[in-house]
């Protein structure tokens, strides 16, 4: 069928589809009307950077989400817990501490868990991805030719995050199947979450029974705190017979007014500086919410790849992360053998 002549683009399939050369360059209408370029330049610098190939822009950036850590204040306050001390950007909150709360608010009856500290899953921008980066780790190397998650900084950081699942203060596969780790810590039976700004406004409305708050990616030995930022950006298909009216559009959604109404929605944090601070809003919970916005300078994006797609050479990280989370396989064997797959994928060699 026809491509729409407008669309949502994430930042993971951005580079394979400018490689197809299915998104229209907006570079040229951008740089012929001064006040369009003005509201362009005013997106953050890492989001414009995200939507841009060979210095030309080919989606205008909508929003984006960052990461945090939502904390039940009542487990904090059973366990005799109170938010660590905020100065300097939380600085306090390193592994160390993270990994007392978490055994604090544990709970056992017997052989079984009844409450978990914190939740561990395999997810990336959720979960490991943060504390990888944190401690100095990345996925790829900086040509994206080489898989580079088997060296120690990122090891260390796994070893770090999965001990959550091993010492028992996470709840595993099973308790998950039975009950998602968002309903786990809706219900009280989780006192810390891996959350993006999305879910603000899920948790607002489904959290009923206790206070909550948010805390940064615990800081790493590196004493770096660092977390994924990811997002979506309004987007033309070059086959589009309406060009003029698209770039109206979009530009539109791009402009205060447009953003601005993004911004009031309690959805999700528009990309531009001057209308994101409407997310953030006092009225809005939680307490500390404006971390989100003070982690967007501490973020990093996820790798992504052209040909081969990112898809491609992912799955080989999920699969050896299940090996670890789920059967305890060594954290330095799981990234080698993911490091031959992906260094195989990513030289163009079939897996």
């Amino acid at each position: 069928g026809d491509a729409p002549d407008t669309f949502w683009l994430n930042m993971s399939n951005f580079a394979s589809l400018v490689a197809k050369d299915t998104l229209m360059n907006l570079q040229p209408l951008l740089d012929a009307e001064e006040k369009l370029k003005n509201d362009w330049e005013l997106n953050f610098d890492s989001l414009k950077a995200a939507y841009k190939f060979e210095g030309d822009a080919y989606s205008w950036p909508r929003d984006y989400d960052t990461i945090t850590l939502a904390v039940n204040m009542s487990l904090l306050e059973e366990a005799g817990l109170s938010l660590p001390d905020s100065a300097n950007d939380f600085s306090a909150w390193d592994w160390v501490m993270c990994k007392e709360y978490a055994t604090a608010m544990t709970k056992k009856e017997g052989d079984r868990t009844t409450q978990y500290g914190m939740v561990a899953s395999n997810t990336s921008q959720t979960g490991w991805f943060n504390w990888v980066y944190s401690n100095g780790g990345t996925v790829l190397n900086e040509d994206k030719t080489e898989f580079t998650m088997n060296e120690a900084p990122a090891v260390e950081a796994l070893r770090e995050y999965t001990s959550y699942r091993r010492e028992g203060m996470a709840p595993g596969s099973e308790a998950l199947q039975t009950m998602g780790e968002s309903d786990q810590f809706v219900t009280g039976r989780v006192g810390l979450m891996h959350i993006g700004s999305w879910n603000v406004g899920t948790l607002n409305e489904q959290v009923v029974d206790f206070e909550w708050d948010a805390l940064p990616i615990p800081y790493a030995p590196t004493g770096n705190s660092i977390c994924m930022i990811h997002g979506l950006g309004n987007t033309i298909a070059k086959s589009t017979k309406v060009a003029e009216a698209a770039f109206t559009w979009v530009s539109y959604l791009g402009s205060f007014a447009g953003s601005g109404v993004l911004g009031n929605s309690d959805t999700v944090i528009p990309s531009r500086a001057d209308t994101a601070p409407l997310w953030f809003s006092p009225q809005f919970k939680p307490d500390n919410r404006d971390l989100f916005l003070t982690w967007t300078d501490k973020s990093m994006f996820y790798p992504n790849t052209a040909e081969p797609t990112s898809a491609q050479w992912n799955k080989f990280i999920t699969d050896e992360m299940t090996l670890v989370l789920e059967e305890g396989k060594d954290v330095q064997q799981a990234m080698d053998d993911a490091k031959k797959s992906i260094d195989d994928v990513l030289a163009g060699r079939a897996v």
